[in-house]
């Protein structure tokens, strides 16, 4: 969008305001806005509440999609949905995903109808507490894991794949804060965006390989626990440096990936068990997107 810069007075430089944005906020003559540059940007916000953003949505003829469909609109940023159907079974299987909706709750519901509303909102303060405890949820399913794998507790291990369903739940609410709000610093929201997408993929990664391990009671051997626990240190330190964007630490994530990736190869090559080599094959899946995770953020290293 551009817009022409207008001369006023002596040295007063104007421009015009978007429209649908002001729109949108109810922006009146007099009323006050924030203004932040940073570098080539001036960041222009306001206080007013935004307009509620509605959805209808007629699940009636939409299976398979339905949950996926209803996911990706709470993701998209609607403070509304309403969901039409022809038959009350509909909305019962679709529950599951409405769950994991966090802030949105069921405010109306008709005989062909329901009405789902965010009723709580989101703050750049909550988004940062929520995506941190990503990280934090992943590096207990990865250190957890490792621990019962080891002592062959394959019921305490079944356990912690659960645990994916509070990444999923918290990864939608913070993709869908930052296609409503974007990051704070907004020159970064594309790639936290692209971050958040990985880490609810590497969440999905170890329920995967821990629900392996349990359903076959594969016996841990020592190349398969040194790549295993190689692994939950790789995330932890993506997890220290998406924090913190230190040289030293992005250079320690990319030793450390180069050696998980040595060992999967010998280990590949060294084990006779199919089983192991699946195990492995999901974990060097599950690396390469750890990797990622750092490669994103590479251009937001502080001391170079």
């Amino acid at each position: 969008m551009k817009r022409k810069v207008v001369k006023q007075g002596a040295a007063t430089l104007t421009v015009s305001l978007p429209t649908l944005w002001t729109k949108k906020y109810n922006i009146q003559p007099g009323d006050e806005i924030e203004m932040e540059v940073q570098d080539k940007a001036v960041i222009i916000t306001n206080n007013k509440p935004v307009a509620i953003e509605k959805k209808q949505i007629d699940i009636s003829r939409l299976h398979p999609l339905i949950n996926r469909t209803i996911l990706r609109s709470y993701q998209q940023g609607y403070d509304e949905l309403k969901l039409v159907f022809d038959r009350p079974e509909l909305i019962q299987n679709a529950q599951r995903v409405v769950n994991e909706l966090i802030g949105f709750e069921s405010v109306e519901q008709g005989k062909n109808y329901c009405i789902l509303r965010d009723i709580a909102g989101s703050s750049a303060e909550e988004f940062e507490n929520i995506y941190r405890r990503i990280f934090l949820l992943l590096k207990s399913m990865a250190n957890d894991s490792y621990d019962w794998f080891g002592q062959e507790n394959y019921d305490n291990l079944k356990s912690i794949a659960f645990r994916d369903i509070d990444v999923n739940k918290f990864c939608n609410f913070c993709l869908r804060h930052l296609n409503k709000k974007g990051y704070k610093d907004y020159t970064k929201t594309s790639t936290i965006f692209f971050v958040i997408q990985r880490l609810e993929e590497i969440g999905d990664g170890y329920k995967e390989l821990i629900n392996q391990i349990a359903e076959n009671k594969i016996e841990p051997d020592k190349d398969l626990l040194n790549i295993y626990k190689k692994t939950a240190q790789l995330l932890n330190l993506c997890y220290e440096f998406s924090f913190q964007h230190r040289r030293q630490k992005a250079v320690e994530i990319s030793k450390t990936y180069d050696e998980i990736k040595l060992n999967i190869t010998a280990g590949l090559r060294n084990t006779e068990s199919q089983q192991n080599t699946h195990c492995m094959s999901i974990i060097k899946s599950l690396v390469d997107k750890i990797i990622l995770v750092q490669g994103s953020q590479l251009a937001f290293i502080e001391d170079i």
